[in-house]
C-alpha cells in the first residue's frame, strides 16, 4: 500500500486532490536532493507557509539594520537563508540599497537572488520602514574566467584531474552550496 500525503497545499487544492505518495519524487527525495530541486524552483519555494509563527524563542527583530533584515530572511525561508543568504561573500545594506556579493562560480546563487528579489523587497520593506531595492553582484571583474582546455589524449594523473574538476564553475558552486571539499578525484571508464 501506498502512503496518501498529509502536509500543505497550494491554494484550491485539499488532500481529496492529492494521489499517492510515490514515483521519482519519493526517489529523489529518499537520496537527498529534494532540497537542491526545491532552491532552483522558486515558484515552489514560495508556495511554503510564508510566515511562520514566531515562537518565544524568536523576538521581534531590531527596527532597523541588516542584521534585522536577515534574521527575518531566515525566519521566513530558513532554507533559502542557508543556501543562498549564508553563502554571500559580503552582504552590505547602503542607503535604499541591501547588496548581496557573490564570488564569479557563485553566479547560480547571485541569479537565486535575482529570483527571489520581488519577496526579498517585500521583506526588507517591512523590516526596515522603507523600500530597500535587493541587488546581487559578482565579486571582482566581469571578464568570464578562461575556458578548460581540451581532455588530454593520455590519461591524466590525479593531481590534474583534480585540478580540473577544481576549476569547473558548477563544482565550485555545488561546493559553495554545501560547504564542502574534494579530497580525490579518479577517472572511471565508462
Amino acid at each position: 500500500p501506498v502512503e496518501m500525503p498529509r502536509g500543505l497545499y497550494f491554494p484550491g487544492f485539499t488532500e481529496a486532490d492529492a494521489n499517492p505518495d510515490m514515483g521519482d519524487s519519493t526517489i529523489v527525495e529518499t537520496v537527498g536532493l529534494g532540497g537542491f530541486a526545491m532552491a532552483a524552483a522558486p515558484a515552489v519555494a514560495g508556495s511554503r507557509a510564508s510566515e511562520p509563527p514566531r515562537t518565544a524563542a524568536e523576538p521581534e527583530p531590531a527596527a532597523d539594520g541588516k542584521a534585522a533584515i536577515l534574521a527575518e530572511i531566515k525566519r521566513r525561508k530558513k532554507f533559502f537563508h542557508g543556501t543562498v543568504v549564508a553563502q554571500a561573500q559580503r552582504i552590505e545594506l547602503a542607503g535604499d540599497r541591501l547588496v548581496f556579493t557573490f564570488s564569479p562560480a557563485q553566479q547560480t546563487l547571485a541569479d537565486q537572488v535575482e529570483q527571489g528579489r520581488k519577496w526579498l523587497e517585500e521583506i526588507t520593506a517591512q523590516v526596515a520602514g522603507r523600500k530597500v531595492a535587493v541587488v546581487a553582484e559578482r565579486d571582482g571583474d566581469d571578464t568570464p574566467p578562461p575556458p578548460q582546455p581540451a581532455p588530454a589524449a593520455t590519461p591524466a594523473p590525479a593531481e590534474d584531474l583534480k585540478e580540473g574538476v577544481l576549476g569547473d564553475q558548477v563544482v565550485q558552486a555545488m561546493l559553495d552550496v554545501l560547504g564542502a571539499e574534494i579530497r580525490d578525484v579518479e577517472k572511471m571508464e565508462p
